[in-house]
């Protein structure tokens, strides 16, 4: 049972460092020009260990989207708090912690043309998550809460690459505060059909 557990640590800290370096050339390097033999050479591991842990690249690129997707998730659901009411400043402050951990990290995977196709699958995803999220919340008919959820969870995560672009910051208190007010709009409409 021990070897067991010496293996698992083994496991998890190689898939760590292989993210770690993935991370690491998204910051600097083109997405075309990442590949598993450099990657491998980073990490200080054999091409052979990569694929023990993962078939591709895309792979990869999925397991990394998957965290951004889980912790957008999770500050939604910290954002609502068991309520109907949200909590947009929890919501922003969550989403603003996930991209100050490694900001350089999602600057890149939000702003440049390489990466885009990540920024839009997190969208997508992201969106889809908020439609299901908040039908049980709201009595609205559906048609409605797949439009208003769509043009909100959209909304917020392009103007969080719009003001990446422009070189400003999107946790300073201002912006959250003006994407909350706008939020909030869109979701009154949706209050509105509840009891």
């Amino acid at each position: 049972m021990k070897h067991e557990t010496r293996i698992d640590t083994r496991t998890v800290k190689t898939k760590e460092t292989i993210r770690k370096t993935f991370e690491a050339m998204i910051i600097e390097m083109e997405y075309s020009d990442i590949t598993i033999t450099e990657l491998a050479r980073r990490a200080g591991l054999h091409r052979k260990t990569f694929y023990l842990h993962y078939g591709s690249i895309d792979s990869l690129v999925k397991e990394l989207e998957d965290a951004i997707v889980r912790r957008i998730e999770a500050s939604c659901v910290k954002g609502v708090g068991g309520g109907s009411g949200l909590d947009f400043d929890a919501i922003f402050k969550e989403f603003s912690t996930l991209i100050d951990e490694n900001k350089k990290l999602h600057e890149r995977l939000f702003c440049s043309d390489s990466y885009y196709f990540i920024f839009e699958h997190i969208r997508e995803r992201s969106c889809s998550f908020f439609i299901v999220y908040f039908r049980d919340l709201f009595c609205a008919p559906e048609n409605e809460i797949d439009a208003i959820m769509t043009f909100v969870s959209n909304g917020i995560l392009s103007v969080w690459r719009k003001w990446y672009i422009q070189g400003r910051d999107p946790s300073e208190e201002y912006q959250k505060t003006s994407l909350a007010q706008l939020s909030g709009i869109a979701l009154e409409r949706l209050a509105g059909y509840c009891p």
